[in-house]
């Protein structure tokens, strides 16, 4: 007997075939959100406290616990994306299953229990909509097999994972899946589209374009088989105005997930569109080969020949006339090269760092696709009979099996889910007595991701126990959020502390820290007076450089002991015992990334020009001579403005988007 809903129907009654259907669903549902959870299971049962890409993450999920939330996660070029649905999915796993029911041990493993519902979710909804397409629930249930085994083949971490890069995998596949349903005017799947599309937007800015270029082949496939009579044209205005409910309710799901971004574009100063237009206006893109060898990555190894083996075998199903999946192939087969050529587009010109795979990694749909789509095609190219679907119904189980041996272990960033020593780092710097909040100093010299990693944590645990101990001066990133920036009022009181890793070579300037932990010292730095200091060197004096010298306009500390100024204006900011009447040498280079390169700087002190310095390849490394005026007061601010800065991408001598002007190495005092 099949399990065709036709036969379905001769047996069940009419009312309870819907039931049978949600039971089916609820069933299977069940089955993955156990196996994913039990593949991280020890993750999930252990005492968690979080650090980096997590505790960021965590940070945000506090507003989002009560429904304060309007930013995305954070961006590693300093924005956040566009909108929070998918920390609205980890913060109610954090909600529901740590603080309202107790079953988790900690409010993170709340968050990594969400996860593997979350995926049980997307994936009965792919379900859904092969059975749609197929008419077989035996026929779905091997394709769904077949997709996650070959998902689990490319990287066992998308089903259980909670880094971004996976949560993203299997609503674009669902997009596409969904998207493909379109090339034949069917609109039984709008729902998908839209809340999977409304997830993708919400996770990452690029998607954008992604779905726009997966939407623009849909569409163009559907004038063509539209030509041949074999489906209505989706942009006919007589189309359109028959179907609009379903239009309607899928531009309405959209817009729904884009509230956030624009309460988001409301409060924010840069809004969000004009951060993404300058990153984009900021990076040069890449050649188109290099793109090519991008995409073509993700089918590398045996992964790659399986995959290109059922490439190859779902387009001869596609192509055979009067197998009962062709059109559904052809559809799949379109919107898979709809997601090619959006990943080659945005390799070409939105990917800043091709080394970085993790980028693309919702492109491993598309391979994955091949295999389901080539399993699918044999199963209904053979005769139906029960044999036929029960044998796609073991072997479907079978792939389940496998590919839960595959994702049964703990996760690659498994380090950064649980460090110990977090609550008792905080509960030391919660003790130090301050007006406000700490000022913190981070040291970017020295193993920047183990401060970077490690003070989130400790921000992310302070912040779930509604207090805010501490700001972030120097090296402020947005993973911080820009609720920690420092007030001028807390950097003019509150004690600051210069934080950098323990071990190596200790700087005697610095004394004992006040604070260890973690691996970090934190350290007290007090506003020194550079007159008894002179000279006062970047490489020498990397704290004081950090905390109170460099303002506005400079990158962070180089390892080589410099800082390089970027754009067109930068600050700094000395405290002299007295200095009216006497000079400064500042000892700067300029950024010349070709022979003939020439760049002018102008000084002030006090916003009043006093000096002025022209670099060239034959005259660059100097002393700059700034004279101090007489009626100058102790706390003085020197400003750099360049000329022409340029950044190395621009001038095509290395990745980096950075634009340059001039490096300081250290300052002196003469004359006093």
């Amino acid at each position: 007997m099949s399990v065709h809903p036709s036969a379905i129907g001769t047996l069940v009654p009419p009312g309870s075939r819907t039931r049978w259907s949600t039971g089916l669903y609820v069933a299977l549902f069940i089955l993955l959100a156990v196996l994913f959870s039990a593949s991280n299971w020890p993750a999930i049962a252990t005492a968690n406290l979080e650090l980096g890409d997590f505790a960021a993450n965590s940070l945000l999920i506090q507003d989002a616990k009560s429904l304060a939330l309007v930013h995305g996660n954070y961006s590693r070029v300093g924005f956040n994306h566009p909108g929070p649905a998918l920390l609205y999915v980890l913060a109610a796993g954090e909600l529901v299953f740590h603080d309202l029911l107790h079953v988790v041990p900690s409010p993170f493993s709340g968050q990594l229990l969400a996860v593997p519902i979350y995926n049980a979710a997307w994936l009965v909804a792919i379900f859904a909509i092969v059975r749609r397409s197929s008419s077989s629930v035996a026929g779905a249930l091997l394709f769904t097999g077949a997709l996650i085994l070959a998902l689990a083949l490319a990287d066992y971490n998308i089903f259980a994972g909670i880094w971004f890069p996976h949560l993203y995998v299997l609503p674009f596949t669902t997009m596409l899946l969904a998207a493909s349903r379109l090339v034949y005017a069917r609109l039984d799947s709008i729902t998908a589209l839209g809340v999977s599309t409304g997830f993708l937007i919400n996770g990452h800015v690029s998607f954008v374009a992604i779905c726009g270029i997966v939407l623009v082949c849909v569409l163009l496939a559907n004038m063509i088989v539209a030509r041949f009579g074999a489906a209505s044209v989706l942009l006919s205005k007589r189309f359109l105005l028959t179907q609009r409910a379903a239009v309607l309710r899928l531009v309405g799901i959209v817009l729904l997930f884009l509230v956030p971004f624009a309460i988001a574009c409301v409060l924010d100063s840069p809004s969000p569109v004009r951060q993404y237009l300058a990153f984009s206006s900021g990076n040069k893109g890449n050649t188109v080969f290099q793109a090519m060898r991008y995409v073509a990555g993700y089918w590398e190894g045996g992964f790659g020949l399986l995959c290109g083996a059922g490439l190859v075998l779902a387009m001869v199903v596609a192509c055979r006339r009067g197998h009962p999946l062709r059109l559904p192939s052809l559809s799949l087969l379109a919107a898979m090269l709809g997601g090619t050529l959006a990943l080659l587009y945005y390799a070409k010109v939105g990917i800043d760092l091709l080394e970085f795979k993790y980028i693309g990694l919702f492109y491993y749909a598309v391979p994955a696709f091949a295999v389901a789509l080539a399993l699918l095609g044999v199963h209904a190219a053979l005769r139906q009979s029960r044999a036929r679907d029960m044998a796609a119904v073991l072997l479907s189980g079978a792939m389940l099996v496998l590919a839960f041996q595959k994702i049964d272990r703990s996760p690659e960033y498994l380090g950064q889910f649980n460090q110990p020593g977090v609550a008792g780092l905080y509960e030391a710097l919660a003790d130090l007595p301050s007006p406000h909040r700490l000022v913190l100093d981070l040291d970017n010299t020295v193993d920047w991701g183990t401060v970077w990693t490690h003070v989130l944590g400790v921000e992310a645990y302070a912040k779930r126990r509604n207090t805010d101990l501490f700001c972030v001066n120097q090296n402020w990133h947005i993973s911080f959020t820009r609720a920690a920036i420092c007030t001028p009022e807390e950097l003019a009181a509150s004690p600051r502390l210069f934080v950098r890793p323990l071990g190596g070579a200790s700087d005697p300037a610095l004394g004992k820290p006040a604070v260890e932990g973690l691996g970090l010292g934190f350290y007290r730095v007090t506003k020194p007076d550079l007159a008894l200091h002179s000279p006062v060197t970047v490489g020498e004096r990397a704290a004081w450089y950090s905390a109170f010298i460099l303002q506005s306009g400079w990158s962070t500390i180089e390892p080589g002991g410099f800082v390089w100024s970027m754009g067109g204006r930068s600050d700094l900011g000395l405290h002299f015992g007295h200095a009216a009447g006497a000079r400064l040498q500042l000892d700067l280079e300029a950024f010349l990334p070709r022979q003939d390169s020439r760049q002018e700087v102008t000084i002030e002190v006090g916003g009043k020009p006093v000096a002025s310095a022209v670099f060239t390849q034959q005259d660059n490394r100097k002393q700059v001579a700034v004279p101090v005026p007489a009626d100058a007061g102790n706390d003085i601010v020197v400003t750099l403005h360049v000329a022409r800065p340029i950044s190395p991408k621009e001038a095509g001598v290395s990745p980096d988007g950075r634009v340059l002007g001039v490096r300081l190495f250290g300052i002196t005092l003469e004359g006093n």
